[in-house]
């Protein structure tokens, strides 16, 4: 296979045309989209036909985890539709992996080999069905992760046609009572699967990389909406804030930050107006985070630690890194109206953040009391479903065009 073929997601075959021969060097994985393919070995001089393959079945796995030959022929039965799986969707996850791991599949790899070897240099099946059965486990555990990695073609596809869809989850500001800003959150909507987790194509997106080119859509679709809503009459008191989402890998991407600030240029806004929101889990590593977020302040970026007290070193976070505001997780919120010893925790830990000159956002505030409660702490802003959900550009527009935004129902 040619190397422009290897970057292809996809291949089409016409019936009778040969996808790879036995002896080919192996470079990659097909999953049968369309068609189907049979697949044969040269057993002694003569052809035998191993199997027939139909849609949603897995050709060439091995191809994934090494540069061994091909040890058949596979064959079009029919117009037959292939997607694509290079080795690097794999190595990344493999060499993440447990060594222990790591070595259980070498050794499946190795008697599975063996086992073939067998079967084609003494013309028959005379290995023992303790060698042969690597197959199966192998199989399995490629298997085990194909989903994933055809998701992963998807989202590509997905980001390529625009499906990822940004909505806005107001945040209220305490002491004004109207909607300071919005936090951008990703929604990806699959035209064959629907409603797809965040949870899921988000670890997804992180794990393979494309988490770079994920966010930087996101950046860019929140800056032009935020323009968008402070070039609207009346869309609220003060200059409007939007608070996006940065991983890990956007942190140790070294252009993150610069193409951040550019596009912020290009849609003419404050860039003090961003809030680049990283979680605790960033902070592992403390000092490439706290060099990262010193070249942020340095372009007039604002950062936000979110979800505060979920992890263990809570608290060395708070004074290891500047950031300018922190979050406080919903776990302190959600028993306010109902455990009187959950008021004085948080009436701790926001004194702890005011003396450290932190603006406070408290989220999952879902009741008038707890709003009230956290209003008369000092914090500065509120965020939950009291406030409001996740909302499209066109109901969040409407939201700001509210006097009361507490009585706007998206």
């Amino acid at each position: 296979m040619s190397n422009h073929q290897l970057h292809r997601s996809t291949r089409t075959l016409a019936d009778g045309e040969i996808l790879f021969r036995e002896g080919d060097e192996a470079d990659c994985a097909y999953i049968i989209e369309e068609g189907g393919l049979q697949i044969s070995t040269n057993s002694e001089g003569t052809p035998v036909i191993l199997t027939q393959l139909k849609p949603g079945d897995i050709v060439g796995e091995m191809g994934v985890i090494d540069s061994a030959p091909r040890t058949a022929t596979a064959t079009a039965a029919g117009p037959t539709h292939l997607m694509v799986v290079t080795r690097d969707q794999l190595t990344d996850r493999i060499s993440q992996a447990d060594p222990i791991l790591k070595l259980l599949v070498k050794i499946l790899l190795d008697r599975y080999r063996s086992g073939l070897n067998k079967v084609k240099g003494e013309g028959g099946l005379l290995a023992g069905p303790d060698e042969l059965i690597a197959e199966d486990v192998v199989g399995e555990y490629i298997r085990h992760g194909i989903d994933k990695i055809r998701l992963e073609s998807e989202l590509k596809k997905a980001l390529k046609e625009q499906q990822l869809k940004v909505f806005y989850q107001p945040l209220l500001g305490c002491e004004t009572g109207k909607i300071a800003g919005f936090e951008a959150l990703t929604r990806w909507e699959h035209p064959k699967r629907g409603p797809i987790s965040p949870a899921l194509f988000i670890t997804l997106a992180e794990e393979t990389g494309l988490i770079v080119p994920v966010g930087l859509y996101v950046f860019d679709s929140a800056c032009r909406q935020l323009a968008a809503f402070q070039q609207a009459p009346g869309y609220g008191a003060g200059a409007l804030f939007m608070s996006i989402n940065v991983s890990a890998k956007q942190i140790a991407d070294k252009d993150f930050i610069t193409q951040a600030a550019e596009i912020t240029d290009r849609y003419q806004l404050n860039r003090s107006d961003i809030k680049l929101e990283i979680t605790e889990s960033l902070a592992v590593d403390m000092e490439a985070t706290d060099v990262w977020i010193d070249r942020a302040h340095e372009l007039g970026f604002q950062v936000s630690l979110d979800d505060f007290g979920t992890g263990y070193s809570s608290l060395a976070t708070l004074y290891q890194l500047d950031v300018d505001y922190a979050k406080i997780d919903q776990a302190f919120v959600r028993p306010l109206d109902t455990e009187p010893r959950s008021r004085e925790l948080l009436r701790g830990i926001v004194a702890l953040m005011r003396a450290l000159k932190l603006k406070i956002v408290v989220e999952g505030v879902e009741t008038a009391s707890e709003l009230e409660y956290i209003t008369a702490l000092g914090c500065h802003l509120a965020q939950g479903y009291l406030i409001g959900k996740s909302l499209s550009p066109e109901d969040a527009g409407e939201l700001l065009r509210n006097p009361d935004p507490l009585t706007f129902i998206g």
